[in-house]
């Protein structure tokens, strides 16, 4: 569970960076990692972002999948 929380900070991090797609994000998030493993860490990503605009922390245009573009919806 903190790692997942974890995790989730770092995306709003990415999107108030200016990250606007996963294909973005995940270099930064996952520097560190085999970028043979990027593509399933592009999926935990994706799983992320859609319960953070489901919560209505973030917004996905057109909807949220793998190529929507996403922001932050400030509190």
């Amino acid at each position: 569970r903190d790692h997942r929380l974890e995790r989730e900070a770092q995306i709003c991090a990415r999107l108030a960076a200016g990250d606007e797609t996963i294909a973005d994000m995940v270099p930064a998030l996952y520097a560190a990692v085999d970028q043979r493993l990027w593509p399933a860490a592009s999926l935990s990503v994706l799983s992320h972002l859609i319960k953070l605009v489901q919560e209505g922390r973030a917004a996905a245009a057109p909807e949220a999948t793998m190529a929507a573009r996403y922001t932050l919806i400030a509190d």
